[in-house]
């Protein structure tokens, strides 16, 4: 597990498929489904939850259709949580909003109060390297 000073631990090595660039793999030709926003806390709060934080963060990347699934704490804005996932279906993703760590999760974050949440769901039909 790799620490960041002031942010989230963050469990080793992906579990989910790279390229040999470290890329996340992708099916071609296939709709990707994103999940993208922010959950804001206040620091002692964040503090409370990290350690619920890395267990759903290293469950979930062990699911079936998770490309990429990453909370990170902003570099500027303590306490704000930008959270980025990747999957292959919706199927995935609603298997995955009924998993017994994401139940956890949200029992941890009922422990402490969430000043904001914004999160959004995405669906990508192509995407390319940026150059």
């Amino acid at each position: 597990m790799s620490r960041i000073p002031g942010g989230f631990a963050f469990a080793a090595a992906p579990t989910y498929p790279v390229t040999e660039a470290g890329q996340p793999a992708q099916s071609s030709g296939a709709i990707m489904i994103i999940v993208a926003g922010t959950l804001r806390l206040s620091q002692q709060d964040l503090a409370a939850v990290r350690a619920d934080a890395v267990a759903v963060v290293s469950a979930t990347r062990a699911e079936q259709g998770c490309l990429v699934y990453s909370f990170a704490e902003d570099l500027l804005e303590p306490g704000l949580v930008r959270i980025y996932e990747e999957w292959e279906s919706r199927e995935d993703l609603a298997r995955h909003g009924k998993a017994e760590h994401i139940a956890a999760w949200h029992a941890a974050l009922k422990r402490v109060t969430v000043l904001a949440r914004d999160l959004k769901i995405i669906e990508v039909a192509s995407s390319e390297p940026l150059a």
